[in-house]
């Protein structure tokens, strides 16, 4: 095949070369302590050779564990400081489903770097709030906690507060076998650059986002009220004003809730659980859904098709998915995918209302493709967005100025002007022709390196993008620092820069939108061409047949 798209190249057969046998159902312990032994000289073999630490997809005891069950072979060149001074083979061993099954309020535990640490005494310390670690509770989260934290934050780990309880030995998703200085060093200067400028809060609320969220909700309400119950416009007036609210639609999303999602709005724990439900008030969607899809998942396996719930929504990846997405609203998935290349400006008009839609599949069931919830708020989602429906959709030809087909006309034409937005300033980052798409078991790169290589940032010498896209334009460091106030972005950027030079990691920049627009469809339409290899077709994903 044909095509410019980089990817990450390791197969499954060389990720079990490198890191050890697939166990089979039905062994023998005899047998099963000999394949321990040698996974065990494997991993010192691998740790002298400074090879991948982490191990490939394996069936553990003859227990069903589902089609993506990961083996972890722990490095102690990277196990967390603290009082955790217990030789690794002296470590109870945690499996992936022990450890989801410790993710209550009372009972929280938590994987990172191998090894597995009861987060529940320290939930009454947490800076961060009890909330947070619930959410991240059962879970393997060491780029969660790495990502979100600062280096210093290691020490905490294998204290009395946060005592190791044991070693994990298998996840649910794949490992990043990489062990890069980069992120390390990239952090230490970012530190400085905080410390030096005086910043005691990296998400401060500064006067201008003060501004800005006041400028953007009033603006959607504001549109709201002018298309649906002002008196004296004509039906031309009411669709501009649509139009604009879904400016302010989309504004909302890039600047407000997504930001919220991040924890990177204000320092206030209780601001963090409860602010975020008015998104179900003003646009319709459930905020801990869009944590799970975008901070657990999106996140921390950019790219890796299967896992990346974004990629189940979008199915414009080149290489296998390592586990089947889930089948839902196929129309807006599959179907829109593949539209001729002239219509494909118009992927993106159904996003949002396939969101909206999508969660009120995923409340009920708990779960966000394969990232289950701890224990989901039902009624914070299900008041207010069924509010969202009533002034949206009732209250306008009942009480309002306009008639029932005209609400319902005026509803899709903001929705899909949010989702047009939000489709092409979330997605020409990351869906691109110049990107990585990561496989393997494990993943061959560091996690922060593929961070960069997993996205393509664009117009960083322009405001009016960089405000309009909600500084997604600098993607590859709002990966990096997902936990920091967007505004910091720009300031830290020649320090990203010159580390990327410093480890010799690529990082290109579109020079504008709409150069980024046209790599994002000239990536769409090689992935149709795809689609129609025979050596594709044999793949988990391709065009719903009717």
């Amino acid at each position: 095949q044909t095509r410019s798209v980089f990817v990450c190249q390791t197969t499954l057969k060389s990720a079990l070369s490198s890191s050890g046998p697939l166990c089979k159902r039905g062994v023998s312990s005899k047998h099963r302590g000999i394949e321990r032994e040698r996974m065990a000289q494997v991993a010192q073999h691998q740790h002298q050779q400074q090879l991948p630490h982490k191990a490939a997809v394996a069936e553990e005891d003859g227990e069903k564990e589902g089609p993506s069950t990961f083996k972890v072979i722990p490095n102690p060149a990277v196990a967390a400081s603290g009082d955790d001074a217990t030789a690794t083979k002296e470590m109870r061993e945690i499996t992936w489903q022990e450890l989801a099954e410790h993710n209550k309020p009372h009972d929280m535990w938590i994987g990172v770097h191998g090894r597995v640490y009861d987060m529940t005494p320290w939930s009454a310390y947490h800076p961060g709030g009890k909330y947070i670690l619930h959410m991240a509770a059962g879970r393997e989260a060491t780029h969660l906690f790495e990502s979100y934290h600062k280096l210093s934050s290691r020490a905490i780990l294998g204290s009395s507060k946060c005592p190791c309880v044991g070693k994990l030995i298998s996840t649910e998703f794949p490992l990043y076998a990489g062990d890069s200085k980069f992120y390390t060093a990239l952090r230490t200067k970012a530190e400085k650059y905080f410390r030096d400028n005086g910043w005691k809060s990296v998400r401060a609320i500064t006067p201008f986002v003060l501004f800005n969220t006041f400028f953007i909700v009033g603006g959607m309400l504001s549109m709201y009220y002018m298309a649906g119950f002002a008196e004296g416009w004509n039906i031309w007036w009411r669709m501009f004003f649509a139009f604009l609210g879904g400016v302010f639609h989309h504004l909302s999303m890039v600047h407000l809730w997504h930001d919220m999602s991040h924890f990177s709005y204000g320092d206030s724990p209780m601001f963090w659980e409860w602010f975020p439900t008015l998104n179900g008030w003003l646009v319709g969607g459930s905020m801990e859904a869009w944590r799970h899809r975008h901070v657990l998942g999106h996140h921390i396996y950019t790219n890796v098709c299967g896992v990346d719930p974004d990629l189940g929504i979008y199915r414009a990846a080149p290489t296998p998915p390592m586990k089947p997405y889930k089948k839902k609203w196929e129309a807006f998935g599959n179907n829109v995918i593949v539209m001729r290349q002239k219509f494909q400006p118009l992927l993106y008009i159904v996003i949002v209302l396939q969101m909206q839609l999508d969660d009120w599949r995923t409340i009920p069931q708990k779960c966000m493709e394969s990232f289950k919830f701890n224990d989901p708020h039902v009624l914070r989602f299900y008041i207010p967005v069924t509010m969202f429906y009533v002034y949206r959709l009732i209250l306008p030809w009942t009480i309002g100025a306009i008639s029932f087909p005209a609400t319902i006309g005026l509803f899709l034409l903001t929705e899909a002007v949010a989702g047009t937005m939000f489709g092409y300033f979330s997605q020409i980052s990351h869906i691109s022709t110049e990107v990585a798409w990561p496989t393997g078991t494990p993943i061959p790169k560091d996690w922060a390196e593929l961070q960069v290589l997993t996205a393509r940032d664009y117009s960083q010498d322009s405001k009016f993008w960089t405000y309009i896209s909600g500084y997604l334009n600098y993607q590859v460091m709002h990966h990096l620092f997902p936990g920091i106030a967007p505004y910091h972005y720009v300031p830290l950027l020649p320090i990203l820069k010159e580390t990327c030079a410093e480890f010799n990691i690529p990082y290109k920049v579109q020079p504008s939108f709409w150069a980024a627009v046209q790599d994002h469809w000239k990536h769409l339409a090689q992935f149709q061409t795809m689609l129609k290899d025979p050596k594709y077709a044999n793949r988990d994903i391709k065009p719903h047949a009717h």
